[in-house]
Formats: C-alpha cells, sequence, structure tokens
C-alpha cells in the first residue's frame, strides 16, 4: 500500500478503466447541460463528443474559442478530482 501501484500491476488496467469513465461522464453531462458542444449529424440527432479506445481519446466539438475553453475547464476539473 505504501509503494503505490506500478506500471504492469494487474490492478493497472481496472484503475485505468474507472477514470476513463468517469472523464466520460463528465463529458457527457457537460453535453447535456450545453456546456459543451459535441459534432452532431446532419439527419441525425446522435452528437459525438468523445470516442474512446484503450489509452486514447479523441475529442470531437463545436470550433469555438468557448467551446474549447469549456473543455480545459472539464479537463482542470478531472485534473482536481
Amino acid at each position: 500500500m505504501e509503494r503505490g501501484l506500478h506500471q504492469g500491476d494487474p490492478l493497472s488496467p481496472l484503475l485505468f478503466l474507472l477514470v476513463v469513465e468517469a472523464l466520460q461522464v463528465a463529458i457527457l453531462d457537460a453535453c447535456n447541460k450545453g456546456i459543451y458542444k459535441g459534432v452532431s449529424f446532419a439527419n441525425n440527432e446522435m452528437n459525438i463528443s468523445l470516442l474512446q479506445y484503450a489509452d486514447d481519446a479523441l475529442f470531437f466539438g463545436e470550433w469555438s474559442r468557448s467551446n474549447a475553453d469549456n473543455l480545459i475547464l472539464i479537463f482542470h476539473c478531472f485534473e482536481l478530482a
């Protein structure tokens, strides 16, 4: 317990998934509240804001200064958590 968690530890993938799930929930909550605007398709109400695969994450959003600022604030809150 005092030495911490090291790369290659069998518990690492599980903890990574838990942390990344929190980021997914934060982004979805921000999109639902209108704080962050993802990319919407013309004929569909589907909104894409975050795609994740393994340890990679792609963020999609409206091209605006306020959207970028809000994404930075979401990252800051995620960092603090």
